[in-house]
């Protein structure tokens, strides 16, 4: 059989068409950043400067949910111009933090990222595209470190933040799985599969934790294996549910084994 171009399939042939048009768009939608950051940097003042690269940001956006949600015919465009958009949003907090608002980084932070996870939220209630949950996914994340920078605590609680959010959102989709957008879904359990091993490894290996911060993660991520145990490959979370419960139990054992020595430090000989 023939593989001229004339007799391919007419949907494989629009497939390719749609790759090449999509990595089009994204390699413009790196250079419209680069050089919404050079116009940003010309202006004189840095309040202007800020503003600026706030103003292309919404324009983005704006035109990105525009395009999809009335010009049908350029819905790949729209999720470029709405992604160049998301991308922007950092820029301009950090555009902010070293121009205007130098004191709180944090709070920058944390500000700039719950802006993300509304932008990005939106979108992804409209589009309904998997790169969008992975991109609200990020904010969320994003959300949950700046929450925990802002309080100040040691770099391990930012991964035990990261577990509790999967455990509640793997909750929440069991018992209200039609309330959340099935890419969202899909997103977050990609992601979770990676962070909440790595979280429980990083909390063994952290010295300064007690015995029973670790059986506390570790109860936290049993209960978020067991909530996806439907999920497959079944048998990894079934492991992970047996592996997690023990590790919970020997440590929060260990734990009152040392209280109970601490509390009786003489013992009282039987005959």
């Amino acid at each position: 059989m023939s593989t001229h171009p004339d007799f391919l399939p007419q949907s494989h042939r629009r497939s390719t068409e749609n790759i090449l048009l999509n990595i089009g768009l994204y390699l413009g939608s790196l250079l419209i950043i680069s050089a919404a950051g050079l116009l940003a940097t010309s202006l004189a003042t840095a309040p202007q400067q800020a503003f600026l690269l706030c103003a292309l940001a919404a324009l983005f956006y704006t035109a990105g949910l525009g395009t999809f949600r009335w010009v049908p015919k350029l819905r790949l465009a729209s999720y470029a111009f709405t992604g160049t958009a998301l991308a922007l949003i950092p820029l301009c907090g950090f555009a902010f933090y070293t121009l205007i608002w130098l004191e709180s980084g944090p709070l920058v932070w944390l500000l700039v990222s719950c802006i993300g996870t509304l932008a990005a939220c939106g979108a992804l209630a409209l589009m309904q595209a998997r790169v969008m949950s992975y991109l609200a996914l990020a904010f969320l994340v994003s959300d949950v470190l700046a929450m925990s920078k802002n309080l100040q605590v040691a770099l391990i609680w930012y991964f035990v933040a990261l577990l509790v959010l999967a455990t509640a959102l793997t909750l929440w989709l069991r018992a209200f799985q039609d309330r959340m957008p099935t890419q969202l879904a899909a997103g977050f359990l990609d992601a979770s599969r990676i962070f909440v091993p790595v979280t429980v490894g990083a909390a063994l290996f952290y010295t300064s934790l007690a015995p029973w911060e670790i059986s506390i993660i570790a109860a936290l991520a049993a209960l978020y294996a067991g909530a996806q145990l439907r999920q497959p490959p079944t048998w990894l979370y079934y492991l992970q549910v047996r592996i997690y419960s023990l590790l919970a139990v020997a440590t929060l054992a260990l734990w009152l084994h040392e209280r109970s020595v601490t509390s009786f430090p003489f013992s009282i000989p039987v005959a």
